[in-house]
């Protein structure tokens, strides 16, 4: 590593990668990219008080006080010496940091020639003075070990780690043992209850796994709590549904023990979302929706939506006394938005020159703040994000709160219900209570009357004085209520509970200046909560929104958190969202919104799957304009990934913006035709068979879709004519297909075989079919009709002519010849074909390269083929005797060889992965370059980039 660093080469990102790893094996924790509030500074040694700023070969011949060395005009010494104040002015927010006299290091390095600066800590003065031994010094194998020895000290304790999860893994096991004790205490049962009635309201509580998910939130919320104490001594730790936790128990003393080794306040990054990640599983994540923002994106969001004449307006109104019209996230999740958007205003020239003093600034940051999530361990997590960014707040100042920000009442009135003028609860035991809305304005008086209930007193005088006659009787009947519930459910965390669910109600009065968030992506068919399914479904029609149809289950509920906090909460124009990628296309289930917002909208960017690996994204900033900006944003050539924590400025480096091409739309010669619905796969996907015989003895696939989780994987025997080959997309690949085989008993006219009725396993399945299927009007009554819905599976059946199969959906398009007797499943498309000669033709189209941006153009939605693209792009009808289409047709021949051979090679990858290696063999042979050569003098029009 050193010798490396003795011959760094050329450019200023690999010396710094340089310096960072050197570093990193030397003293641990450097960070990269650290964002102070002067900007954003090459490397930073936490808890070391060291900047330093990396620039590239020759940039530093002069030295680093030439004007135009540093960022912009300024000098590099310059540049240093603004990172180094603003993070000593902000260490001022930790007092307890200033006790050491260890000076603030600032060095300026080209990774050949090092300068060095000390500054005093900010209560000594502000003079600093140079290093004289690293002026401009060469760095050699003698001198070194000098300089590594500069970075040999500590302020204060060591910094959490960036994903602090692995220090937890043994408090999560001693937690499961207390609750074995308390889980049957009322108190426990009471309080996760409330829990388990707030996930519900949200539409995705856990339907299995209940406790363990509930010990798992509770660790969550312990650590988050216990991390804010180290900020505010007065924070109370056992709160809300945690209260089976007792403070003298073990667990939380050891709790307590492995907080207080950590200083967990000085980054600025999201650091909880990773222990949210690692201790919720991802298929409970998913449930919600939840795709956390990356920081690089969060940021510019931030930058663009927050601008300074917005925030130079609410400082003067802030100064006036007046209401400031602040910042909303109303899906906040752990608060990444509202990190970015503190950093937004911290660093905007609006702030700098506003003269507010620190008390100020933070008071009006707080004033700013606005989150709302369903989720009570994210918001718990949010509320904690801000507070390490401003230790001097009031946390009774932070406004983030648990609740329903899309205020979508619940007819049976649970614990998150809203509606009219007033709040309707319900207790985990049933009692019913009503609060008028204007006595909820006032913490004050919402504390009060749960303290009062508590202590089993009548509701002071005084309280809610303000109110009408009737609403003093409501709020009488409701304390009443309130000192039952209280005095036989054992429960005192109503406090907690009033105040979250006030928040959306009283803010929707309030309003909000901008948005910026990133809302849940769930379709409604995965709401799993009947009632809440139900109510989105009323509201979504009466605004208006719900498009019907064939994609009916598939409405997607971000387009209705996009539309309620655009209605219920923003006062100006200007919001950020970053959505699923059918929000740009506008079409499908976005159809309706997309035209309901015409001219109100600024920007779109395509953003494709450089946020989310597995799902392609947009961003959509809301604003007056007759013609939206329309960017894509791609990674640029070389740069293999971004990672989620970088910065903006990181980014901005690794992608380019590229042209979306038009393609003039024109139908095909060919036609295609959707795959059967072959399922339950728990039913009839066969993972193992045995031939005995005339039959087959089997077993099928097991699946973790509910409610078919729970049959697990089922065995029989059947006749082998019941057995069919049968073809679904994770089998796709280009110029190859792997097959699989299902038990499906239909003759080859399309009529289902009598002998089912007489086999054991066929009647066994089917009953289970009926006594498990949805209760949906257009879910099939039996397993016969599901396999066949639409007639998609009988159709396929005789079928004499050659086919070709493609993915209805996915990244690329794959496609490949198949035998005749295939039954196509779900997520293919088949086409008819004269002859072999026209199907391998027609393969090497669809699979070409340089047509992907045509087939990408073509989609309705963010990922769907479908039959999009054979009424889109002008695939010709093979002609035997055209030497173009020959020598495609020949093109193709070698590339199913190839995919063949490698195949078969590599048994051992999976379908992702086997594509992709597919796919760059085929490109490195030059095959692709062959199809591209001929198809441009076919479909000139339609060539792309690819």
């Amino acid at each position: 590593m050193e010798s490396r660093l003795l011959h760094p080469g050329f450019g200023e990102q690999n010396r710094q990668n340089l310096i960072h790893n050197w570093l990193h094996k030397k003293v641990g924790d450097v960070v990269a990219g650290w964002r102070t509030s002067a900007g954003l500074a090459d490397l930073y040694l936490t808890n070391r008080r060291i900047i330093i700023e990396v620039k590239k070969g020759g940039r530093l011949k002069d030295g680093p006080h030439k004007l135009g060395t540093g960022s912009q005009n300024e000098s590099a010494f310059n540049q240093v010496e603004r990172y180094i104040l603003a993070e000593r002015e902000r260490e001022r927010l930790y007092p307890e940091d200033d006790i050491t006299d260890h000076p603030w290091l600032g060095i300026i390095t080209d990774a050949v020639r090092w300068w060095v600066w000390e500054w005093p800590p900010a209560s000594r003065g502000d003079s600093f003075q140079k290093n004289h031994a690293w002026q401009g010094t060469t760095l050699t194998k003698y001198n070194i070990e000098h300089l590594a020895n500069l970075f040999d000290r500590t302020v204060g304790k060591d910094w959490a780690p960036a994903d602090p999860s692995y220090l937890f893994e043994d408090t999560l096991k001693r937690l499961r043992d207390t609750y074995e004790r308390e889980k049957d205490v009322p108190a426990t049962i009471t309080q996760k209850g409330l829990w388990l009635q707030q996930l519900r309201a949200s539409g995705n509580a856990p339907v299995s796994d209940i406790d363990e998910i509930f010990i798992r939130h509770t660790l969550l919320i312990l650590i988050t709590r216990l991390i804010a104490r180290t900020i505010h001594s007065t924070n109370n730790v056992t709160a809300g549904f945690v209260q089976w936790v007792r403070e003298d128990d073990i667990v939380f003393e050891s709790l307590v023990g492995i907080i207080h080794r950590h200083d967990w306040r000085r980054r600025s990054t999201d650091i909880l979302r990773s222990l949210y990640e690692h201790y919720i599983p991802s298929a409970h994540r998913r449930s919600f929706g939840e795709y956390y923002t990356p920081d690089w994106l969060a940021e510019k969001i931030c930058m663009d939506i927050i601008d300074d004449a917005y925030i130079e307006e609410q400082i003067a109104n802030f100064r006036r006394g007046e209401t400031v019209m602040g910042v909303l996230d109303p899906c906040c999740g752990s608060g990444t938005f509202l990190v970015h958007t503190i950093n937004r205003i911290i660093q905007s020239e609006a702030m700098s020159k506003s003269m507010l003093s620190e008390h100020q600034k933070t008071d009006f940051l707080t004033e700013m703040i606005h989150g709302i999530d369903i989720h009570p361990v994210a918001v718990e997590m949010a509320r904690v994000n801000v507070l390490r960014l401003l230790p001097t707040a009031d946390p009774c100042s932070i406004n983030i709160y648990q609740g329903d920000s899309m205020l979508i009442s619940r007819s049976e009135g649970s614990i998150l219900s809203v509606g009219g003028e007033n709040m309707f609860l319900k207790s985990p035991g049933g009692r019913d209570l009503v609060i008028p809305k204007n006595f909820l304005k006032s913490n004050d008086n919402i504390r009060v009357f749960v303290e009062s209930a508590k202590g089993g007193i009548e509701l002071p005088r005084g309280i809610g004085d303000e109110l009408t006659d009737d609403e003093k009787e409501m709020v009488r009947e409701a304390h009443h209520s309130m000192t039952e519930i209280i005095r036989n459910e054992q429960n005192g965390v109503w406090y907690w509970y009033i105040v979250n669910q006030a928040a959306p109600i009283l803010l929707s009065e309030k309003k909000v200046g901008r948005i910026v968030s990133n809302p849940p992506w769930v379709a409604l068919q995965e709401i799993q909560d009947a009632t809440r399914k139900s109510e989105i479904l009323r509201i979504a029609k009466d605004k208006g929104l719900f498009v019907g149809g064939t994609v009916a289950g598939k409405f997607d509920i971000a387009m209705l958190a996009v539309h309620r906090a655009m209605n219920l909460y923003l006062m100006g124009e200007k919001a950020g969202w970053v959505l699923p990628q059918g929000a740009m296309l506008g079409a499908g289930n976005w159809e309706k919104l997309t035209k309901r917002y015409e001219g109100r909208i600024m920007e779109m960017w395509d953003l494709g799957r450089l946020p989310f690996h597995n799902t392609p994204t947009c961003v959509v900033l809301a604003g007056r304009s007759d013609t939206p900006v329309r960017k894509t944003y791609r990674m640029s050539e070389g740069v293999k990934r971004v990672r989620s924590l970088e910065s903006w400025n990181d980014v901005e480096r690794k992608v380019r913006v590229v042209n979306r091409l038009v393609f003039p739309k024109r139908a095909s010669y060919y036609t295609g035709r959707h795959g059967a619905s072959l399922q339950p796969m728990c039913l009839v996907r066969v993972e193992t068979q045995q031939t005995e015989g005339d039959n087959i003895r089997f077993t099928t696939y097991a699946t973790f879709k509910q409610p078919w989780k729970k049959l697990g994987s089922r065995s029989g025997v059947v006749p082998a004519s019941f057995v069919r080959n049968t073809l679904i997309r994770s089998g796709m690949f280009p110029f190859y297909v792997s097959l699989g085989s299902n038990i499906i008993p239909i003759l080859n006219t399309g009529e289902w075989d009598p002998a089912r009725n007489d086999n054991k396993y066929w009647k066994t399945a089917q009953s289970l079919y009926a006594r498990n299927r949805g209760l949906g009007k257009n879910t099939p009554k039996t397993l016969e009709n599901c396999l066949d819905h639409m007639r998609k599976l009988s159709k396929q059946m005789g079928i004499k002519n050659c086919r070709v199969s493609y993915n209805s959906s996915g990244d690329y398009l794959y496609a490949a010849v198949i035998p005749k007797d295939v039954v196509c499943g779900v997520g293919v498309v088949s086409v008819e074909t004269a002859g072999l000669d026209e199907a391998r033709f027609l393969v090497a189209l669809l699979n070409a390269s340089c047509l992907h941006d045509a087939f990408v153009a073509a989609r309705k939605t963010d990922r769907d083929f479908h039959l999009h693209i054979l009424k889109s792009v002008p695939l010709p009808r093979f002609d035997a005797a055209n030497k173009i289409h020959q020598i495609i047709c020949k093109t193709s021949q070698k590339c199913e060889k190839i995919a063949q051979e490698t195949y078969t090679m590599h048994p051992e990858y999976g379908d992702f992965k086997m594509r992709a290696t597919i796919r760059s063999t085929l490109q490195k042979a030059g095959l692709q370059h062959e199809l591209r050569a001929a198809i441009t003098k076919i479909l000139p029009d339609y060539i792309g980039p690819g």
